[in-house]
């Protein structure tokens, strides 16, 4: 039996007779090959480096130490131990790697944040920025020299153009029809030409004017808000723009969004709030003014306001501002003012007004009408039946009514905001003969 040493803990192992044959220590598991004569083996080398004593081994690291001596010839007979592992690549700490899941979970949130910040940033710059480059600039020019043609074909044709082009040719179109004002000192320079040929325009759409409306240059919101004023009881959808508008910065978008409320007449009524809080509450009275004619213009339908509107008339600072309040009064309470004033009527007039509004026979309404008309002062106390007519659901009424005030003159005067409102009607014949019956009456004029 031979016995080896152990180079790595010194233990004895015994091990086969055959030299060089290798055996296992029972304590370190180093593999060892048995010295060639039977006593203990000569002190073993590591394999890799030079040869020295075990007992040099780094206990820390186990390598050896460099050899002091150069090996002696004696020691030719050592073999090499093989070792199974390497013990330093054994004890050494594991890096760190990666983020972990943690990590990972906050780069995906920090993405997705960053991806939808950048959507909604580009939809909110969409309408300020980019799309009016996609117009081309001739054709922009064109447009606009079009649109204040004085032949109302051209203008026809052009406005057309605009509208089917969309909502950003509509939008760049009012920016070179409408000058801007920085003073916002008097009333913005703008072609009414264009602006009516745009409203009047085949296909023209409420839509349409929604970029517009919310532009950040004024001169195009002005120009937005005179497109549905000029449209009248067609603008109706954009009622609740309108309403906004009424908060505009610029004064003259809220002056133009009161005007464009009133012209909607009845439809308007939702926004009776609205105005009467521009009434109460504005600091100029230049908008407080037009807050009561859009009132007398929504009339009946803004009965509501009554009381708002009869403080005003007595107690408002501004002498103009009472005057329009105490018309616009008359307008919201024209049913009872016009029951009151046919009780005191002549019994013909009575009877023709009645037949005006309640009959079933059309030509017996308009020949009533008529007749009113042809009656002269004899006919003022039925002046506001007439004009309560103006809001009767028959067009062919409502028209025969407007024709017979215009007849009337002078007698019909305090009804102008009710012809008025009517000259923005969609029905064109009622819009034809409520024009006609303002430029009759003295002083009349079409609504701006």
């Amino acid at each position: 039996m031979a016995v080896s040493v152990c180079p790595q803990c010194g233990a004895s192992i015994a091990g086969p007779e055959l030299p060089g044959q290798a055996v296992t220590c029972p304590v370190c598991a180093s593999r060892v090959r048995a010295g060639s004569q039977g006593d203990a083996a000569a002190p073993p080398r590591i394999a890799t480096g030079p040869r020295a004593d075990p007992s040099a081994i780094e206990p820390w690291t186990a390598q050896p130490r460099p050899a002091t001596e150069p090996p002696s010839s004696a020691d030719s007979h050592s073999e090499e131990i093989v070792l199974p592992f390497d013990p330093a690549a054994e004890r050494a700490e594991p890096t760190g790697g990666g983020w972990g899941a943690v990590g990972w979970l906050t780069a995906v949130a920090a993405f997705l944040i960053a991806a939808i910040g950048t959507v909604l940033l580009a939809r909110s710059l969409r309408p300020l920025v980019g799309r009016y480059a996609a117009i081309e600039p001739a054709v922009l020019v064109a447009w606009t020299r079009a649109l204040q043609s004085g032949a109302e074909a051209r203008r026809q044709e052009a406005a057309e153009a605009v509208v089917t082009a969309g909502p950003y040719a509509v939008a760049a179109v009012l920016d070179q029809i409408t000058a801007e004002d920085p003073n916002e000192e008097s009333a913005p320079r703008m072609s009414l030409r264009g602006i009516r040929a745009l409203a009047a325009a085949e296909g023209s759409r409420v839509a349409d004017l929604g970029l517009a409306l919310h532009s950040p240059k004024a001169n195009v919101r002005i120009g937005a808000v005179s497109v549905l004023r000029e449209m009248g009881a067609n603008g109706c959808q954009a009622l609740a723009d309108l309403v906004a508008a009424l908060r505009d910065e610029n004064p003259w978008v809220r002056c133009y969004a009161l005007e464009a409320v009133g012209n909607l007449g009845a439809d308007a009524a939702t926004a009776v709030p609205a105005v009467v809080g521009v009434l109460n509450h504005s600091r100029s009275d230049f908008t407080r003014r037009r807050a009561a004619e859009a009132l007398a213009r929504i009339g009946p339908a803004a009965e509501q306001a009554a009381a708002d509107l009869e403080t005003a008339s007595s107690q408002d600072p501004v002498v103009s501002v009472q005057h329009a309040a105490f018309i616009a009064l008359e307008q919201v309470r024209l049913p009872k003012i016009a029951v009151e004033r046919l009780r005191q009527a002549d019994p013909e007039v009575r009877q023709l007004c009645r037949t005006l509004w309640d009959g079933n026979d059309e030509l017996a309404a308009a020949a009533a009408a008529k007749t009113l008309a042809g009656m002269g002062l004899r006919a003022k106390d039925g002046v506001a039946a007439l004009a309560l007519t103006l809001r009767h659901p028959d067009k062919s009424r409502r028209e025969a009514a407007a024709t017979a005030l215009g007849k009337l003159g002078l007698a019909a005067a305090e009804f102008l905001p009710m012809l008025q409102a009517a000259a923005k009607e969609a029905e064109p014949e009622v819009r034809v003969a409520a024009e006609k019956a303002l430029a009759e009456i003295d002083g009349g004029r079409p609504a701006p």
